[in-house]
């Protein structure tokens, strides 16, 4: 498209922003979001006017949505604009944005009080999308959006107009979650040399923002701090990207200057306030979450794994989630939310709080039993149904991570006065989840399951009969991706747990599994989970797999010729979860021989390296000619799956099938090529990760005291 038809395009196209029918200008709106996003290059020509009506349209429009649209035109422009300083995007900066800095502003400053009337509204707004706009300008130009905006937050905190209080406390949210704390104000903008840092304004700001958030939900005796839920949604939004981003101003104002300190009184006031905010109005409540979630990851940077910042009160806090869960498990974002922060909270406990940890798996339970049976009532309405499914799926997130992180400790307690362990009270109720119609339920339960047995390891073994089923049916409803391809991740789990226990059972998951590889109608994803799951059941299995291998082999291999693609990541995501699929079975094959009785009959696999080693090769080659095929992770396996084969089969035979580190001309060959830059990248990472330099790893040694050996060093010495 050249000049002259560019022109006409955008000419009709700024007709068509002027339309009378709103419909019409919001889709031309619409249309121009698309020009800014591909032709960037070509919008300079046409700024001035893009400018004039887009500020027309955000000042004078009638309809909501076309105001809308139009500021999303300047965030286009802006997100363009830092794609490419961060190099995301190719092409030369046009600055476009900064060039309308000083008006753009003004724009911002203007949309930010065309707030909704409706207190009940959450649907984006002009104001929601000039809060957006103003985080991406001030990630362009902090120090000159900072500066132009302090005024403007300075004179509206304390206004007596509601508007301007939540527009003033939107926009110091949103560059809160653009900036640094210790960004300043440009200096010659403000005339000021030594004007406050963000976090200087931050901390100044908490006061009236906590004042703002109390009332009778804090304490009954108290007023409520501020009349408007809009103000107060948006100051306990405020206070989360405090917590998020700018974690050190709360920890300054709790006097915690070391690791594990002790905080001051105001620090439990701060939270007494957060956790009265979970009784406010729901959308206040939400943002109370997202408060207490930004805290708890927060903690593990700062604080030691004996104490932090919350010891002494997560009873208080996890009383007050399950509370806030009780009486409003008919809303939807807040449950999330709930469970989101209660997850955050187990994740990031210090040991002082396993007691507090431990006492919730009951009442976890317990919720769960009264949703299960809510579910099996009579005339429920489909809203209903769907709420209880919700909520189903969120106590049993809940319950995974308790028993990721606490393990054993949760679950050989007894259940009550039931004689059951909780173990299984929880895997009576798993049970029953599986067999639900609704897929985020089963996929949930299963996930419980996995977490479960590699808890509990041997211990999951008077489980395997009542799973077994569970799985058989799951994995053979291959249709249902997600929900197959997470059984198949359990029965890993399982096989992992319970070992050559597992005897007949393995044997036929085996064959189920195999079943599905070479059917047209499976999709790519659940023949990768099978591809992975079959080399746990052949580790299980030991030299019992023997009488399968052949078939094995042969199913895998026709995954051997996939080409790698070039320029579709998602085609890219996809060979590379297969291959690492398929080094996991190899591997997982190989060890099923690895025992004493195993080695003199490995040599059942000589026949298939051949096949693997030009796999590997392959996979080699591509990591060199294609960026998206250069996974770390790949390569440290195609490594150590060369080490295996050569322990397992010996140096002859696999040199015969082409694992050499020197070609028949004397050069180094492909293997050694990576083994030499595994070998490197395993000892950069080694230093970075102990702040030592690279040169120190040869003296280092593990735990036990022998020296450290990179993957790469092991499988040459068995090469």
């Amino acid at each position: 498209m050249n000049d002259q038809q560019r022109g006409i395009v955008m000419s009709v196209l700024f007709r068509i922003m002027q339309h009378v029918d709103a419909d019409v200008r919001l889709k031309a709106y619409e249309a121009l979001a698309v020009v800014a996003r591909l032709y960037y290059d070509n919008l300079s020509d046409s700024i001035q006017t893009l400018y004039t009506l887009t500020t027309k349209a955000v000042s004078e429009d009638p309809a909501i949505t076309v105001r809308t649209q139009a500021v999303e035109f300047w965030n286009v422009v802006c997100e363009t604009e830092l794609h490419i300083q961060e190099g995301l995007r190719e092409g030369p900066c046009h600055n476009i944005v900064l060039t309308a800095l000083e008006n753009l502003v003004m724009v911002v400053q203007f949309c930010l009080k065309q707030q909704s009337e409706d207190e009940d509204d959450t649907t984006p707004t002009v104001a929601v999308m000039a809060g957006v706009l103003l985080k991406n300008m001030a990630q362009l130009a902090g120090p000159q959006v900072l500066a132009r905006m302090m005024a403007y937050i300075d004179e509206g905190f304390s206004s007596a107009d509601w508007r301007q209080r939540e527009a003033s406390t939107l926009a110091l949210g949103a560059l809160l979650q653009a900036l640094s704390s210790d960004t300043v104000p440009d200096a010659q903008l403000t005339g000021n040399p030594n004007g406050p840092t963000l976090g200087t304004v931050a901390a100044t700001a908490l006061p009236t923002l906590l004042k703002r958030l109390l009332g009778p939900h804090v304490a009954p005796s108290l007023p409520m701090g501020d009349d408007n839920v809009m103000v107060r949604d948006t100051s306990m939004w405020t206070v989360g990207i405090v917590a998020d981003s700018h974690f050190d101003v709360l920890r300054n104002l709790a006097g915690v200057t070391q690791p594990s300190g002790q905080p001051n009184a105001w620090w439990g006031e701060f939270l007494q306030i957060i956790q009265g905010g979970l009784k406010d109005e729901v959308r206040v409540a939400v943002n109370a979450c997202y408060v207490l979630h930004n805290v708890s990851n927060n903690l593990p940077h700062y604080d030691g794994s004996d104490r932090n910042m919350l010891s002494g009160h997560y009873s208080v806090i996890v009383k007050a989630f399950f509370d806030c869960m009780d009486e409003n498990d008919d809303e939807q974002e807040l449950t999330a939310g709930l469970a989101e922060a209660s997850i955050a909270l187990i994740e990031n406990a210090p040991e002082t709080e396993n007691a507090v940890l431990l006492a919730m798996m009951p009442l976890l339970i317990e919720r769960l039993d009264r949703v299960m049976g809510a579910l099996g009532g009579p005339n429920l309405l489909p809203a209903q149904r769907a709420g209880l499914n919700r909520l189903m799926v969120l106590y049993a997130g809940i319950i995974q991570a308790l028993v990721s992180f606490q393990g054993t400790d949760v679950l050989h307690p007894q259940f009550s006065s039931s004689g059951m362990s909780t173990a299984e009270k929880l895997m009576t109720q798993l049970m029953g989840m599986t067999g639900s119609s609704e897929a985020a339920a089963q996929e949930e339960a299963f996930m419980c399951i996995l977490t479960i047995a590699d808890s509990l390891d041997e211990e999951f073994q008077p489980y395997v009969q009542h799973v077994a089923p569970k799985l058989h049916a799951a994995i053979s409803n291959f249709d249902e991706d997600i929900t197959c391809a997470m059984a198949m991740n359990v029965l890993g789990a399982v096989c992992r747990a319970c070992g050559p226990s597992l005897g007949q059972q393995a044997m036929q998951w085996a064959q189920l599994l195999a079943s599905l590889l070479p059917k047209a109608e499976v999709s790519v994803s659940v023949k990768t989970a099978a591809v992975s799951a079959l080399g746990e059941v052949a580790t299980t299995m030991g030299v019992a797999f023997e009488p399968l291998v052949s078939d094995a082999m042969a199913l895998l291999s026709q995954f051997h010729a996939v080409q790698f693609p070039e320029d579709d990541e998602d085609a890219a995501e996809q060979v590379n979860a297969m291959r690492t699929a398929l080094f996991e079975a190899y591997v997982g094959i190989s060890h099923a021989f690895s025992s004493v009785e195993g080695i003199p009959r490995a040599k059942v696999l000589l026949q298939f390296v051949p096949s693997i080693v030009q796999l590997m090769q392959q996979v080699y080659t591509d990591s060199i000619k294609f960026e998206d095929a250069a996974d770390p992770s790949i390569l440290k396996q195609l490594v150590g799956l060369a080490g295996d084969l050569a322990q397992l089969l010996g140096q002859a035979a696999t040199r015969q099938a082409g694992l050499v580190v020197q070609t028949q001309q004397g050069q180094q060959s492909w293997l050694a090529q990576l083994l030499e830059a595994q070998d490197k990248a395993e000892k950069e990472e080694w230093a970075e990760d102990n702040g030592e330099d690279v040169s120190s790893f040869s003296g280092a040694v593990d735990s036990e005291g022998n020296p450290l050996q990179t993957s790469a060093a092991w499988a040459l010495s068995m090469l």
